[in-house]
């Protein structure tokens, strides 16, 4: 009987400590950047998205390894002419930092919406709707001239039976 009791304690406490949240000095600390490596155009402009974990109040550093190549402001990477250049995010009062390498060429990255290549230059999914832009869908604007849905919930309203699927 003792035993049993000694369990069960030992059960409950195991039970109530799975429960507790996890500080927030036990969450892992650091920075990351969406991108590890990025080609660009000369006066092409991509923004990387960083994301931090472990802190809620926090200020983050942008700087390049070299500006004439490329400059960051915010996240917003500007290539200035061909050459390479490291763009790095720290988190102010940290260790912690993210890098990504920026390839600038005279070229096009191939990376431009609506263009079309043998070779797909994108490497992810986030790299295509990176490039998207304000657009207008006409495949839904064109579906709603046919308004068959309308009359039919009319007819259900005013004559209280389903109608019969009418032929356009």
């Amino acid at each position: 009987m003792k035993l049993k009791k000694i369990i069960s304690v030992m059960l409950a406490s195991l039970l109530i400590l799975t429960m507790l949240p996890m500080s927030a000095a036990a969450a892992k600390k650091g920075i990351k950047l969406d991108k590890t490596s990025v080609s660009m155009a000369v006066n092409e402009t991509v923004t990387l998205k960083r994301t931090v974990t472990g802190y809620k109040k926090y200020t983050v550093q942008w700087s390049s390894s070299d500006k004439t190549v490329a400059t960051v402001s915010k996240g917003k990477v500007t290539a200035k002419k061909e050459g390479t250049a490291t763009i790095t995010a720290k988190i102010k009062g940290t260790d912690y930092k993210a890098t990504c390498k920026v390839t600038v060429s005279k070229k096009s990255s191939g990376k431009t919406a609506g263009t079309s290549s043998a070779k797909s230059t994108y490497k992810t999914p986030q790299d295509i709707v990176d490039q998207m832009t304000v657009g207008w869908n006409l495949g839904n604007t064109l579906d709603s001239w046919n308004c068959t849905w309308l009359t039919n919930k009319l007819d259900v309203k005013l004559h209280g039976e389903i109608p019969k699927p009418q032929r356009l």
